[in-house]
């Protein structure tokens, strides 16, 4: 347990099974380890870092995960488990993954080795970056080289040899799919009105 978990309104329970996954500093704020590096939730800020590690919370051993929860932050993570806790009969076959504020070489490689067949979701913010993101993310967990770059509000893609300019505006991972003609299987999910889903936490305990 967790005095700004609790000031959140996350679930004990689920606070309990998160318990291994974090710790606190001496300032009490919440610390949430990516091997040597760290992301740090406190009073007024939040810091993610950039780390070719991930956080994760949840079984330690692949076989046993049917769900995977990929995120760019430990606490959006658990903000998006919040929300969709009670369509989870036990907690035991869920993986909450994080990859900190960007995707490294390391990181996606070790995405690539999770497996095929595990039911993934990408909860990354409702922007542009977070459908850059999602992208990155299903494309490193189904093994296929990508290459994405913004300019001019356009996205130059490079995907299975073939080169794709799209729309900046009304991109996202299933647009992508639909036009690349290709199934990532990997499932979104954002919030509508709000960027992120612990932003929408915050504005539900603000309300």
């Amino acid at each position: 347990m967790h005095p700004y978990l609790d000031w959140l309104g996350i679930n004990p329970q689920i606070q309990a099974w998160l318990a291994p996954s974090f710790q606190s500093d001496a300032a009490g704020n919440i610390l949430f380890k990516y091997g040597n590096e760290a992301e740090t939730y406190g009073i007024g800020f939040h810091r993610v870092p950039v780390t070719d590690e991930f956080w994760q919370a949840g079984a330690p051993n692949i076989a046993t995960i049917k769900k995977i929860v990929v995120s760019t932050s430990a606490m959006e993570a658990i903000a998006w488990l919040h929300f969709h806790a009670p369509a989870f009969n036990d907690l035991d076959s869920l993986l909450l993954l994080s990859t900190g504020s960007a995707l490294s070489l390391i990181q996606r490689a070790r995405l690539s080795t999770l497996g095929k067949h595990k039911s993934y979701v990408l909860a990354t913010e409702n922007s542009l970056l977070g459908s850059v993101m999602d992208l990155s993310i299903a494309a490193a967990i189904r093994r296929k080289p990508i290459s994405i770059r913004h300019e001019a509000g356009q996205l130059d893609i490079f995907f299975r040899n073939q080169a794709y300019r799209v729309q900046a505006d009304v991109f996202s991972l299933n647009a992508f799919s639909k036009q690349a003609g290709f199934r990532f299987r990997c499932g979104t999910s954002k919030p509508t009105e709000h960027l992120n889903w612990l932003q929408l936490l915050l504005a539900e305990k603000n309300h």
